[in-house]
């Protein structure tokens, strides 16, 4: 099961703040140990991907693309492998000047 209640939203024109919430024991059916957090263009099919602490619930994306839409995608992992990759969370970073603009999905 991937973590629930993912949420990217823009923080600057180069900037996405990404949250969710840990998934429990119960499901991960051991000690969690980490997350895998996957980022890419919405229209690209290559990933760059990150390993995180357990304890993490946000993650910072910087230095991306400027009013470019970003799938981000979260699975947690144990001693005994990776979970399930959650489906696409869209997140668009910011035109220079604009409101932020926040993506929620669960």
């Amino acid at each position: 099961m991937p973590p629930p209640n993912i949420t990217a939203f823009n923080t600057s024109s180069t900037s996405l703040e990404i949250t969710w919430q840990t998934v429990s024991e119960e499901f991960a059916k051991a000690t969690l140990l980490g997350f895998k957090l996957s980022y890419r263009k919405a229209d690209e099919s290559n990933a760059t991907t990150v390993d995180l602490c357990p304890e993490e619930r946000r993650f910072s994306l910087h230095i991306l693309t400027i009013f470019t839409v970003y799938c981000i995608q979260l699975s947690a992992f144990t001693r005994n492998g990776n979970g399930n990759m959650s489906d696409c969370v869209f997140g668009l970073t910011d035109e220079d000047g604009k409101w932020p603009l926040t993506i929620c999905c669960s």
